[in-house]
């Protein structure tokens, strides 16, 4: 069992601190101090523990009317020229996905002043919505009357018998202190044929990853609780019981200062051309700000949809972390009492300069950094010489987007794989997903489950969809990946040879 102390996301994995360049992100709010805190599995953040009920609402009562003076004017929100094409888009969706009834029935999950409910309305949708801030809701009545209400949504819908074709959460989600019981209770409230339309600021923004969290302009607490990834999003969604139709991150929610940090940041990936090429590579790398995801019931009879969404949200999973995270859990996963023995094909020196961890393991002489050069086969007796000792555990990681990368790597894997060395080692790929680095998170998969015993890893992984997507999608060998779980030691096939 996982210690006390430890928690969990309720719809992931367990959370771990999260720190980086020697920054906790240790915020208080009224009564509460919290500290970032990461899923083991996912690149999805939240701060823990969640602030107290009373001291969130003194926040939304007080500080975020303040903070927000500049964004929500009652006046100029009504009259923006967007909202009546938003309102038709909207209801274009709906019933694009097979909604018949006459009259719609929507709500807007944290309307705010209640616009996109007001637009709505005029478009003939019987629209409504609740928001926290009562203030807001008192000052946009004079528009909207009881259909929107500072009533929390569940005590709002208690006794109602109404089934929504449509419910909104814009930039919302992130705010709540219970997402799964949020998505939930809407669930409990959806048409067979409604639609849960969410944003929410992107969790893996390529200028957060480059520069840091802090540059991130949605990283705000206590406002923002949550950070999600598209790989936590299915989580969450599938716990909850709805099902994915959409997903995408797109440029919206850049501000001039956002949009300058991005852009720094893709120069530093080396990105050239124009911006708008640029904006389209990375939001194809689920790169960019705003999270975008449309979702049903899961027992809903709604087809369509992007079929390739999940192995796509899956194939990316195991990048959502960024490499010296990936790096520092690894290292975690093997003993301080051993040398744990670190070589790359791509240079990885700046890990030290994020990871604490990693810094300190290095000073103390228990992870050391091996020269490239041993990675080519002429140095491969004074590789093995340092692995002799039974103490020592080797962390391996790729450059799987480039050729040369791959032509050293496969024979290296092949002869690593061949020591028998079992879990003492680990290969991570650092790039872009390829046939290589597919077939290196199959190893990895094996390798990391094989102190849990043979045939818990056998079970594991044949029940592993990951590794069933890498499959199909990269061609992965399975007679391979069998023969590398025989070289293990293990009987039982991963996969199917057929």
């Amino acid at each position: 069992m996982p210690p006390q102390s430890r928690a969990h996301t309720e719809f992931c994995g367990w959370l771990e601190p999260y720190a980086e360049k020697g920054n906790n992100f240790e915020q208080t709010c009224g009564t509460t101090t919290s500290q970032l805190k990461q899923c083991e599995t996912c690149g999805y953040c939240r701060f823990d523990p969640i602030p107290t009920d009373a001291d969130l609402d003194l926040h939304y009562q007080t500080e975020y009317p303040e903070a927000s003076a500049g964004h929500y004017d009652l006046e100029k929100e009504y009259a923006r020229p967007d909202l009546p094409g938003v309102a038709a888009h909207l209801i274009e969706t709906v019933r694009g996905f097979g909604a018949k009834a006459e009259t719609l029935e929507t709500h807007d999950y944290g309307c705010a002043m209640g616009n996109l409910v007001h637009a709505l309305r005029q478009a003939g949708v019987n629209a409504t919505g609740h928001d926290v801030n009562r203030d807001w809701i008192e000052r946009a009545q004079k528009f909207l009357g009881e259909a929107i209400s500072h009533r929390p949504f569940e005590e709002t819908f208690k006794h109602s018998h109404r089934k929504l074709h449509l419910v909104t959460l814009l930039h919302v989600l992130e705010h709540t202190p219970h997402p799964l019981e949020t998505l939930l209770d809407i669930r409990l409230r959806l048409d067979p044929y409604g639609i849960v339309y969410i944003c929410v600021p992107n969790g893996l923004l390529l200028s957060a990853e480059v520069f840091g969290k802090q540059v991130d302009e949605n990283f705000m607490y206590p406002t923002h609780l949550h950070y999600f990834t598209p790989q936590s999003m299915r989580c969450l969604l599938r716990a909850a019981g709805l099902r994915i139709l959409h997903l995408e991150t797109r440029a919206a929610h850049f501000s001039p200062s956002g949009q300058a940090s991005f852009e720094a940041a893709a120069a530093q990936r080396g990105a050239s051309g124009p911006p708008e090429e640029t904006l389209r590579n990375f939001a194809a790398q689920f790169r960019t700000a705003e999270l975008f995801i449309m979702a049903c019931r899961d027992d809903s009879p709604i087809g369509g949809g992007d079929p390739n969404i999940l192995a796509k949200i899956a194939l990316n999973a195991p990048f959502e972390q960024p490499l010296w995270r990936r790096i520092e859990r690894q290292v975690n996963f093997f003993s301080e009492r051993g040398t744990t023995y670190l070589i790359a094909d791509t240079p990885i020196d700046h890990i030290f300069e994020w990871s604490q961890i990693l810094a300190s393991r290095r000073t103390s002489g228990t992870l050391k950094l091996l020269d490239p050069a041993l990675i080519a086969p002429a140095a491969a007796p004074q590789l093995m010489d340092l692995l002799a000792p039974a103490a020592t555990s080797l962390i391996f990681v790729h450059a799987s987007g480039t050729e040369a990368g791959q032509q050293a790597a496969r024979p290296l894997l092949d002869r690593l794989l061949g020591l028998g060395l079992g879990h003492r080692l680990i290969i991570i790929p650092a790039g872009k997903t390829t046939k290589l680095s597919a077939a290196s998170q199959a190893y990895e998969l094996i390798l990391q489950k094989a102190a849990a015993g043979p045939r818990r890893v056998a079970a594991y992984m044949l029940r592993s969809e990951k590794l069933r997507i890498m499959a199909r999608e990269f061609g992965l060998s399975r007679a391979s990946v069998n023969q590398a779980a025989r070289r293990l030691g293990i009987r039982r096939g991963i996969l199917p040879d057929q």
